[in-house]
């Protein structure tokens, strides 16, 4: 999807890296990198309120966690179990020792729902974020927890 990078420009570089080598700061500073993520898993994962289209009983509707239902001529309910829970498919992963995450998500249809470039209308108007939406609400914050964690590692 879509790359948050963060470049610490007022830290000395050598330094940092000096820092970095030492195991246990490596782990002090995955810990803040899991924190990041999780902040903007919580995010991407939220669903918006349900629409008409998630409303039951009408002609055909979208059962959250469930798929497409619809009403059968003689009033009883059809309908295919489709989804792939995408709010609870959000996984995270941090890499490098915390110099990297990944937050992703395996749904095939996760793009359609989710990703600014892809999004279809109908669930941009029915108030789904994009990533790159939450990431942009949310960069600041993760950024000032990584900040705050080299800032640790340089004065320990």
């Amino acid at each position: 999807m879509t790359d948050l990078r963060i470049t610490i420009n007022e830290l000395d570089s050598r330094r940092i890296e000096r820092k970095l080598r030492d195991v246990a700061n490596q782990e002090y500073l995955a810990g803040a990198m899991q924190a990041g993520l999780s902040h903007l898993k919580s995010g991407v994962a939220e669903y918006p309120p349900p629409s008409y289209a998630n409303q039951p009983y009408q002609r055909r509707w979208y059962e959250r966690n469930w798929g497409g239902k619809w009403m059968r001529a003689d009033g009883s309910v059809g309908g295919r179990k489709t989804s792939e829970m995408l709010g609870k498919s959000w996984t995270t992963r941090v890499e490098n020792r915390g110099r990297r995450g990944v937050l992703g998500t395996k749904v095939s249809y996760a793009p359609f729902v989710q990703d600014k470039s892809r999004q279809a209308s109908f669930h941009a108007a029915r108030g789904w974020k994009t990533v790159q939406d939450v990431m942009q609400e949310r960069a600041a914050r993760v950024v000032e927890g990584i900040q705050l964690a080299i800032r640790g590692l340089w004065n320990s």
